[in-house]
């Protein structure tokens, strides 16, 4: 086997794992009829999904051209273990919504930070490329 078979590979399953976290998130989070543990359990899954967005982009050659998307893994890192204990907690007892705010307002403003840089980021790289000769 060759570095480029098992490179190869590796990037048919980061797509892989992006879309069965997809899938199945959306799925529990359909079929949770607003029930609060499972709906925290399938967006954690969705969010497990999303960690491998990074690689994907990577292996279809859009990670080298944006930095902002360098910072996607950091959010879902920020978001999983909040959604473990708001999925715990909600198991065990009741869960109010400033306890959604507290605990997922790191992730969720990282992600707004980088949603901004990488727009900023796409919108300066355009005007630089319509200029060019």
């Amino acid at each position: 086997m060759t570095i480029e078979t098992i490179y190869k590979t590796l990037q048919y399953l980061n797509i892989l794992c992006l879309l069965q976290g997809v899938i199945f998130g959306l799925l529990i989070i359909n079929i949770s009829n607003k029930h609060k543990p499972l709906t925290i359990l399938g967006v954690f899954i969705l969010l497990g999904g999303f960690n491998y967005l990074g690689f994907a982009l990577e292996s279809l050659g859009f990670y080298t051209t944006n930095e902002g998307i360098i910072y996607l893994n950091l959010i879902f890192i920020l978001s999983f273990f909040p959604l473990i204990y708001l999925y715990i907690k909600s198991i065990t007892s009741t869960v109010t919504k400033l306890d959604y705010i507290y605990h997922l307002a790191p992730g969720i403003f990282l992600f707004l930070a980088t949603l901004v840089y990488t727009l900023i980021n796409l919108s300066i790289e355009s005007s630089l490329s319509d200029q060019d000769p």
